[in-house]
C-alpha cells in the first residue's frame, strides 16, 4: 500500500460558512482525530487530494505546519449528489495499525458482499425454476382436464355440472341458499 503525501493547512475558524468559503478557494475542510491528542481542523488542495485517491492509498503522511503526521482515511462526505466532496475525516495513525485494519475490514467486507450476490443469484435461479415446474405442472392439468383428451371429459363434465334432480345446496343453519332458478 502507497502512503501519499499531502499539504495540509490548519484552519482557525470553524462552521458552515467558512467551509463554503474553504471549497470556493478549491480546498477541502478537513479533521484529524485520534492518538490522545486534540482534534486538528484542516484544509486540503481539493486536486492535490483527489490525485492521491486515484491511487487507491488510504495511507496519509499529513505535513502540517512542515511536520510530518501519519494518518489514515477514516470517511469521505459528499454533497446529496454524490458528486463535490464536502468534508474529509483522517485518524492519527502513527504505527500503520488503523490503515491496516482499514484494509482487512474492507476486504473482509467485499468478500462477505460477493458471498451475498451469489447467494442472491442462486436464490433467483432456484425460483425461477420452481416458477417453470408450476407453469409446467399446470399445463399438464389444464392438458388432462380439457375435453379432448382421454379420460379428461368424464371427469370434466362430473365436476362441471351437478347431478340432475340433486337437493340445493344449503348453509349451515339449514336454510336453502338463494339461487338463480329459486323464485
Amino acid at each position: 500500500m502507497t502512503t501519499a503525501r499531502l499539504q495540509a493547512l490548519p484552519r482557525a475558524t470553524q462552521g458552515g460558512r467558512e467551509a463554503d468559503k474553504l471549497r470556493k478557494t478549491g480546498r477541502v475542510p478537513a479533521m484529524l482525530y485520534g492518538a490522545g491528542e486534540p482534534n486538528l481542523p484542516l484544509s486540503l488542495d481539493l486536486r492535490e487530494f483527489q490525485r492521491s485517491l486515484k491511487g487507491t492509498s488510504i495511507e496519509f503522511t499529513l505535513e502540517i505546519g512542515g511536520k510530518p503526521v501519519q494518518a489514515a482515511l477514516r470517511d469521505l462526505q459528499f454533497d446529496r449528489l454524490g458528486d463535490v466532496l464536502q468534508h474529509v475525516d483522517f485518524q492519527r495513525d502513527p504505527t500503520g495499525a488503523v490503515g491496516k485494519k482499514l484494509v482487512e475490514d474492507a476486504r473482509a467486507a467485499e468478500t462477505l458482499r460477493r458471498k451475498m450476490v451469489e447467494a442472491a443469484i442462486e436464490h433467483q435461479a432456484f425460483e425461477e425454476a420452481r416458477r417453470k415446474a408450476a407453469e409446467a405442472a399446470a399445463a399438464a392439468a389444464a392438458a388432462l382436464a380439457s375435453p379432448g383428451s382421454a379420460g379428461g371429459a368424464a371427469t370434466a363434465g362430473a365436476a362441471a355440472a351437478p347431478a340432475a334432480g340433486a337437493a340445493p345446496a344449503k348453509e349451515a343453519g339449514g336454510k336453502e341458499k338463494e339461487g338463480k332458478d329459486k323464485k
